[in-house]
């Protein structure tokens, strides 16, 4: 790797808020371990992400489903989603 743009464990030290989101799923970093909170609908937790992880998150005890509406092509509810 030529530059790191972010560092979460410096993050944690600052005091901020550390998510991850991908297409797939959304990660938040609790001292210092990665756990799973929402994965998007139609994704298969086993198969779509932990097979192809190199590691293994901890996964919350009450994960959730990310809202289908921001796949959306037309965006619908995204502002709503995001404020």
């Amino acid at each position: 790797m030529e530059q790191i743009t972010f560092s979460g464990e410096q993050a944690t030290i600052r005091g901020q808020e550390v998510l991850y989101i991908t297409e797939r799923c959304v990660f938040k970093l609790i001292d210092g371990e990665m756990v799973l909170l929402e994965i998007a609908p139609g994704v298969d937790l086993q198969k779509d992400i932990l097979d192809k992880m190199g590691f293994a998150p901890k996964i919350a005890d009450d994960i959730k489903t990310m809202d289908a509406a921001i796949f959306s092509e037309t965006f619908g509810k995204l502002d709503a989603n995001l404020g």
